[in-house]
C-alpha cells in the first residue's frame, strides 16, 4: 500500500493559516484519509509516521 503527504490549510481561532500535513493511504489510485490518524506540522514528522509504520 502506497501512502502520501497531503498539505492542508486550516485557520485557527484567531483567523491565521495553519499548514498541516495528513497522511494518507493511496488504495486503488483513489486517496483514502484516516480520521484516526494525527495531522502534522511538518511534512519531515509526518514522513517519520510513514517509516515508522511501514509493512515490514
Amino acid at each position: 500500500m502506497e501512502r502520501r503527504i497531503k498539505r492542508q490549510t486550516k485557520k485557527d481561532p484567531e483567523g491565521r493559516l495553519l499548514m498541516l500535513f495528513e497522511v494518507v493511504d493511496v488504495i486503488n489510485g483513489e486517496e483514502r484519509h484516516s480520521g484516526e490518524r494525527p495531522l502534522f506540522d511538518t511534512r519531515e514528522k509526518a514522513q517519520a509516521w510513514i517509516d515508522r509504520h511501514r509493512p515490514r
